[in-house]
């Protein structure tokens, strides 16, 4: 999908105050920095936020794809990935069948809920959901416990790519620092 079609939400207060802080913070900090960098931004405002905590996906001294301008069709991509505009129930009866529940994400990739029969723990995308919380303006947020849509392969990918061809000193959003 082309950076020039996406439109990135703005982060809303809610899901800064009351989302899981420790797990949430990973992805709210990319997306806070690609803000920073775009102009296509929506107030459209996803009903659905899923997430993988983020510890150590890079090196901390070394620069970081998602936070590179460079890379910002992947930076989109993985932001768009964590959200949907639909709700889910939890108490759907359709989570507990083969086909299970599926939403689209803002990237139009599917996210399929299902129910484990045995555990009656949910899962998305056979990753196990290892927390939920509905917060009060009734977005529900998703704890997964595994990364989702490949990303972190993609990640890894990418961090070879910057540290092959960026100098050694690097300033935040992995830019060169000034001399």
């Amino acid at each position: 999908m082309s950076s020039k079609q996406i439109l990135i939400p703005q982060i809303w207060d809610t899901l800064k105050t009351e989302g899981p802080e420790a797990d949430m913070s990973g992805l709210l900090n990319i997306w806070e920095a690609r803000l920073r960098h775009v102009e296509r931004k929506t107030d459209s405002k996803p009903s659905c936020v899923t997430f993988m905590k983020m510890i150590n996906l890079t090196p901390q001294d070394a620069p970081h794809p998602l936070y590179s301008p460079d890379y910002g069709d992947q930076t989109d991509n993985f932001i768009l990935d964590h959200l949907c505009m639909d709700e889910i129930s939890c108490d759907d009866e359709k989570l507990g069948s083969a086909e299970g529940v599926i939403l689209k994400t803002m990237s139009g990739k599917d996210l399929v809920f299902k129910k484990r029969e045995k555990s009656e723990t949910l899962s998305v995308n056979n990753i196990e959901i290892e927390g939920s919380k509905t917060l009060s303006d009734g977005t529900q947020v998703f704890v997964l416990t595994d990364f989702s849509f490949n990303h972190y392969d993609e990640l890894q990918e990418s961090f070879k790519h910057i540290s092959a061809n960026t100098p050694n000193r690097f300033c935040p959003i992995g830019e060169p620092c000034p001399e």
